[in-house]
């Protein structure tokens, strides 16, 4: 009976000779954004929960709160968190290969979203 691999191999990987960990930074794509805000720690946190919301309907991410300034967001393919720092928000999110043709529309809408509600 064959061995099982510890970690998946891809065949794009294989013929670049690319360890599969280094793959998968490059196939990896992020959105960095923060917007600053001089709005209280609680009207913050309602945002970020009516956010995670919409969110939640146009992209079937689910949220929850990691801690009292950590909103955590994940779903196949999709890995971030929302940080409530003192007057800024900062939002940190990875997209695997198959999320990467969203990434705009994400990026753009937490964006739109920051912006309107916390200028």
């Amino acid at each position: 009976m064959p061995a099982i691999p510890s970690a998946p191999e891809h065949d794009s990987a294989r013929m670049l000779d690319i360890p599969d960990a280094t793959y998968w930074r490059l196939t990896v794509s992020k959105i960095s954004l923060s917007q600053r805000h001089s709005k209280s720690d609680a009207d913050v946190r309602e945002m970020l929960d009516a956010l995670a919301v919409k969110l939640s309907d146009r992209f079937e991410m689910k949220a929850h709160w990691r801690s009292d300034r950590e909103l955590e967001l994940k779903r196949s393919g999709i890995q971030g968190v929302l940080q409530l720092l003192e007057g800024e928000v900062k939002v940190d999110i990875q997209l695997g290969m198959m999320m990467k043709p969203f990434k705009s529309r994400i990026r753009d809408e937490l964006s739109k979203a920051m912006a309107e509600k916390l200028a």
